[in-house]
């Protein structure tokens, strides 16, 4: 009598609870929410409802600080951050941008971690994805983690960067890897729409010519993770300068490395710019950063 399009399928996933209809699952698809409103239950599932700007919060993950539009939060077990990018198809997109520095017409994505078939799944299901907030950092002498005040896990090939990030997570529920070039875009653009430059990092990150804030001692040179507020936009680390970050990218047989370092220029070297290197390539300006990838 309420839902005339209802399957004989769909009656195992509803409940009379209190005389109201609820839909019971722990978690909706992007069309299952379509779904929902089409047919009125929407207001009345006792579900939550995850959109770019109701975040998700992974198993295994609790919610520290901020919101949605200013960088909400979450924190593992082991006290590893991350941050959630919102997609919301309008005023940010998940597509790559091949007008931003170094970007040349050849530029592909490398495989995507073990258990991971469909970049945008996670996009279209909860309307964003998570990164980690800091670049990576080393914990005592190989263990992985994003967390602030840590050395950046610097002198590191590709090939090496993309096992550890791969290795962080592996759950049924989430899997880690390095952030593809879709993502880092994407971020660009969501950062791009606050006060922030992509395209001139220079009075937001750590470069050769940074001049604000001029009283930071350690501008110039590498510095932790975190190392400053003056660093970070909405709420994630380095995004701009200190070290250079290896991505999913390819080009021909290179790399791609992102967002600038210590020793170059905000201005030739934005947080939207694109260098490559070989495979092998590792120095003391060059590190990764992680993002997740969520069931």
């Amino acid at each position: 009598d309420v839902i005339k399009t209802m399957k004989d399928s769909d009656v195992p996933k509803f409940e009379i609870q209190n005389g109201i209809l609820v839909y019971i699952k722990d978690k909706c698809t992007a069309n299952e929410i379509k779904w929902l409103t089409d047919v009125g239950v929407k207001e009345k599932s006792n579900i939550p409802i995850y959109s770019y700007d109701k975040p998700i919060i992974p198993i295994g993950f609790t919610y520290k600080e901020g919101t949605w539009d200013t960088g909400y939060v979450i924190v593992d077990s082991k006290d590893n951050e991350f941050v959630w990018v919102p997609i919301d198809g309008t005023n940010v997109k998940y597509e790559k941008n091949l007008t931003y520095p170094g970007a040349q017409i050849n530029i592909l994505d490398d495989k995507l971690p073990v258990g991971v078939s469909n970049e945008q799944e996670q996009i279209i299901n909860y309307g964003g994805f998570y990164i980690a907030r800091y670049e990576a950092g080393k914990e005592t002498s190989d263990v992985l983690v994003s967390k602030k005040g840590r050395n950046v896990w610097n002198n590191i090939n590709y090939t090496d960067s993309k096992i550890k990030a791969e290795a962080m997570y592996t759950t049924v529920e989430v899997k880690s890897g390095l952030v593809t070039g879709t993502m880092w875009d994407s971020i660009m653009k969501w950062i791009s729409n606050s006060s922030k430059s992509v395209l001139d990092s220079t009075s937001w990150g750590n470069y050769i010519n940074s001049v604000a804030p001029a009283n930071v001692v350690g501008c110039r040179s590498l510095q932790t993770t975190g190392f400053t507020e003056e660093w970070k936009i909405k709420n994630i680390y380095d995004i701009a300068g200190n070290a250079w970050e290896w991505t999913n990218e390819i080009c021909n047989t290179y790399r791609i490395n992102r967002g600038g370092v210590y020793g170059a220029s905000g201005l030739d070297y934005p947080a939207s710019s694109r260098a490559d290197n070989d495979v092998p390539c590792s120095y003391d300006g060059l590190s990764y950063r992680i993002a997740l990838y969520i069931k």
